[in-house]
């Protein structure tokens, strides 16, 4: 992986909506194992986010993301939504990530 703090961040959002894109086509793949290794990257993605400033726009997303790897990390794969939640929120990350930051 690469050195996290070496990224902008914006760059760092944009790498955070590829392994969201990456969790929701493992999930629906029903490839757990490989869900879980990006909600590891994605999880790690996200404390470095959460020590830096940014558009509090975006907040809700990253409130959203955590939700996501939450549900991962407990196996409430079934019962929840997380390909739709991981494909929404790394559209939306993306898209405010570009226009905000």
């Amino acid at each position: 992986m690469v050195d996290l703090k070496s990224l902008d961040t914006k760059s760092l959002i944009l790498d955070m909506t590829t392994n969201l894109s990456r969790i929701g086509n493992f999930v629906l793949d029903e490839n757990y194992e490989k869900a879980e290794y990006f909600v590891d990257e994605l999880e790690a993605y996200i404390k470095e986010l959460d020590k830096r400033e940014y558009d509090e726009r975006l907040s809700i997303w990253v409130d959203k993301t955590k939700e996501i790897v939450r549900n991962v990390r407990e196996k409430n794969l079934e019962s929840k939504y997380i390909a739709d939640d991981s494909f929404t929120s790394g559209v939306v990350l993306q898209n405010r990530a570009i226009a905000f930051l």
